[in-house]
C-alpha cells in the first residue's frame, strides 16, 4: 500500500469516526433532555413526556436560537467571504439536520 493510500484511508477513516462521534453525541444529547424532561418537567407542570427525537428537535431549535457568531474576536484572521460563509452554512446545515431527524418523529393523533 503507498504513503497516497494510507492517507486517503486515514481521511476516511476520520470522517467515519467524526460523523459516527457526531450522531451518537446528538443521539445522547435527545436522550438526557428526555430523560430531564420526565424527572422535572413532567411531575411539575403535567407536561406530556418526550420521545428522543423530539428531543433532539426541541434542542436543535434552542440551539439555533441562543447560538451567537462571534467574528469581532477573529476579525483580523477572517475574510468577508468566511464570515459570509459561516452565516450561510449554520443554517443551512441546522436544517438538514432537523429535517433529517423530524423523519424520526411520530405524532400521536
Amino acid at each position: 500500500m503507498s504513503a497516497t493510500e494510507k492517507e486517503i484511508f486515514g481521511c476516511v477513516g476520520v470522517l467515519f469516526s467524526s460523523i459516527l462521534g457526531i450522531v451518537a453525541s446528538v443521539i445522547w444529547s435527545g436522550f438526557v433532555l428526555s430523560q430531564l424532561w420526565v424527572w422535572f418537567i413532567v411531575p411539575v407542570f403535567h407536561a406530556p413526556q418526550l420521545t428522543i427525537p423530539i428531543a433532539i428537535g426541541i434542542s436543535m431549535t434552542v440551539s439555533y436560537l441562543t447560538r451567537q457568531l462571534d467574528t469581532a474576536k477573529d476579525k483580523e484572521k477572517n475574510e468577508w467571504w468566511e464570515v459570509i460563509v459561516l452565516a450561510l452554512a449554520y443554517p443551512t446545515i441546522t436544517l438538514i439536520l432537523g429535517w433529517t431527524v423530524h423523519l424520526f418523529v411520530t405524532i400521536p393523533t
